[in-house]
């Protein structure tokens, strides 16, 4: 493999001149290049391209006056440089200019610098002494990842955002400057700052959204201080962070994810009857099974994993979830509660009889999973039956939300639905009458099971090749119709047992699927591996498409897609490995992280000048025939997270602005 260096030594940025509407050839350049031994440097109209081995004897360099941008990669590798001083004149730092660079040990950065590219001081494990430009308005993804000397940090007022993983790693890191102005800290941003003895947010007070696992593993750190005005608190946020005996939560916060506390001394030892935290977020209960009563407490939120059967998963040592999760026979969720969380009564496979209220928004992804698996052949479930008829503000059902209530008889859903995960009711009593009433039918037709404008589940008989979708669908639920075309399914579903829904997914026949107008959502795993897939075209009135909604049709090499089509979910297109050549219709606006992961022939993908935003990785290093991308200028500083890799060698395409 060439060396990343080289590979973006050549990379080729041309500007698509918007007014124009089509592409222009570069503008010309004046390029000053000298290359003596270990050093290089080449300008471009006053963009730094590349410059290695130019610091002085004391391993420091001023990048020049007239320098307005630092280009992807510029030092990327160079052991030669200590120090590095950012002038007025420069505007924006590009992604990885600075990674790898080992012996780096300060930065000053002038406070003309707007813009700050991901993974731009990657793995620089000497740097001690930052000094970041006060015209940052974020922290890009993987910005300062593996810096294992930075001991302190301060992130300037203005900043609003710190991106995924922008300090992940930092071991030695034992104090952060957090501004009032920031508004969210993203998944991974501190995980595994072991430096880290506290973990003090209460000056960032306009912080609403704390995402997924942001301080997990930081084992060393002794008290959490929350700010008010904190909203949301995601999965395992602080799990593992073993030494916090002391944790102040603001009454603001109205959600907190599973497992947040989990692997906290904190946690473990407490022992409140209900420990309700924030706005009413229930998010532990010591209370036996057959006391239990959640009325009248102010509870607003189940919180995720608050009656979790710990014991059943990990055996009698467990110190999480319910300890007496395995004698709850009866639970009324009380009128006032809009969330029960990710896995809040998660293998709780006694219970018999729960009520939902009719103020219930979100039920999260395996709120009353009862899947448990005895062995590999057979299911164990839960002979519940949960009516969710009353729900009419219902707006979310996770995915496994009620996998095994092997007694729900009756799936009603509400008009306000927008999401409904993959299996949200599998191996519930509709769910088996259905496919097996469908399959005692025989004959060669499909069968949909369709409840108020969203398909829930399909039967496809063997030998089937066309699935027509029926019209009046506007939603296809979480694996509406996903198939499992596999090397394991050969001929016939004779044998397959319907424990690991082999049975009721087998769709390796299909070769042509027609989706109805009307269709507006086709949900996570929609189509998934319909593996002989080779011709689909998507209605002009479908707006999302879910995780893995076209996952593995390796045989479908074009797809015409939505012209109302605005959101394309995480890995939506992993492994479609016939696709070569794809333009996104001018109305995408998200395109989530993964979306094209593992697509091996694709060439060239053209993403729309108004795309508002990128996930990251949307292409991964198997992606060995990409050649050429193209999208919006504003995303030039966010290649690298959104590439995954820098070692891809192709071409970009910028969409410049009209002004």
């Amino acid at each position: 493999m060439k060396r990343i260096l080289a590979l973006f030594l050549a990379l080729t940025v041309v500007a698509l001149l918007c007014a124009c509407g089509g592409e222009t050839n570069p503008k010309e350049t004046t390029t000053e290049s000298t290359s003596t031994n270990t050093k290089i440097i080449e300008i471009e109209e006053n963009v730094l391209k590349s410059s290695i081995g130019q610091a002085d004897e004391n391993g420091v360099y001023t990048v020049p006056n007239n320098i307005t941008e630092i280009g992807e990669l510029c030092f990327y590798g160079d052991n030669t440089l200590k120090k590095i001083i950012i002038p007025e004149s420069v505007r924006t730092i590009c992604s990885g200019a600075f990674a790898g660079c080992v012996n780096l040990v300060e930065v000053v950065m002038a406070d003309s610098v707007t813009a700050l590219g991901s993974h731009a001081f990657y793995g620089c494990t000497s740097l001690e002494k930052v000094t970041l430009s006060n015209s940052l308005e974020k922290i890009p993804a993987m910005c300062f990842n593996s810096c294992t000397s930075i001991e302190e940090i301060t992130i300037p007022q203005g900043v609003k955002t710190i991106c995924h993983d922008a300090f992940g790693y930092c071991s030695s890191l034992s104090a952060v400057d957090y501004p009032s102005t920031l508004e969210s800290i993203d998944d991974n941003a501190f995980v595994n700052c072991i430096g880290l003895t506290s973990i003090d947010l209460s000056a960032a007070k306009g912080l609403k959204t704390l995402g997924n696992g942001v301080f997990n593993g930081c084992m060393y750190a002794k008290s959490i201080v929350l700010p008010n005005g904190l909203e949301t608190i995601g999965a395992s946020v602080f799990s593992n962070c073993t030494a916090v005996t002391k944790v102040t939560i603001p009454s603001t916060v109205k959600t907190i994810g599973a497992y947040a506390f989990n692997h906290t001394a904190w946690y473990v030892e407490n022992t409140d009857d209900y420990l309700i935290v924030g706005d009413g977020v229930l998010i532990r209960c010591g209370v036996n099974a057959k006391n239990l009563d959640l009325s009248n407490k102010g509870i607003k939120v189940i919180g995720g994993a608050a009656f979790w059967n710990a014991e059943l998963q990990y055996g009698t040592s467990a110190k999480y979830g319910y300890k007496y999760a395995g004698q709850l026979k009866n639970v009324e969720i009380p009128e006032g509660v809009v969330e029960i969380g990710d896995r809040a009564f998660y293998y709780c496979m006694s219970l018999t009889d729960v009520k939902l209220p009719s103020t219930l928004e979100r039920i999260g992804d395996g709120a009353f999973d009862f899947s448990y698996a005895e062995s590999t052949d057979t299911g164990y479930y839960a002979a519940v039956d949960i009516d969710i008829s009353n729900c009419k503000n219902l707006k979310y059902i996770g995915e496994n939300a009620f996998y095994g209530c092997s007694e729900m008889s009756d799936i009603s859903i509400p008009d306000g639905i927008e999401y409904i995960g993959k299996d949200a009711f599998c191996m519930t009593k509709a769910y088996v009458d259905f496919y097996t009433g469908a399959e005692a039918k025989g004959g060669n037709e499909c069968s949909f099971y369709i409840n108020n404008g969203v398909l829930l589940w399909t039967y496809v008989p063997t030998g089937a090749e066309e699935l027509n979708v029926p019209a009046g669908v506007r939603m296809m639920a979480g694996g509406a119709c996903c198939g499992w075309d596999s090397v394991m399914v050969l001929t016939s579903t004779d044998g397959l047992t319907p424990y690991w829904l082999t049975k009721y997914n087998i769709t390796y026949g299909i070769k042509s699927v027609t989706l109805p107008d009307g269709l507006e959502t086709i949900g996570d795993y929609g189509l998934y591996y319909i593996g002989k897939l080779e011709k689909l075209d998507m209605p002009d009135t479908v707006k999302k498409i879910g995780f893995l909604s076209f996952g593995r049709l390796e045989a479908l090499a074009k797809i015409h897609m939505s012209d109302s089509l605005e959101t394309i979910g995480q890995r939506a297109f992993w492994y479609c490995t016939s696709f070569v050549n794809v333009t996104l219709p001018d109305s995408v606006k998200n395109i989530d992280s993964n979306a094209f992961y593992d697509c091996g022939r694709l060439k060239i993908l053209r993403m729309p000048e108004g795309t508002e935003n990128i996930g990251t990785a949307v292409f991964s290093a198997s992606c060995t025939e990409l050649d050429h991308i193209y999208l919006p200028q504003k995303f030039k500083c966010d290649i690298y997270d959104i590439l995954e890799t820098p070692s891809m060698d192709l071409s970009i395409s910028y969409y410049i602005p009209e002004k």
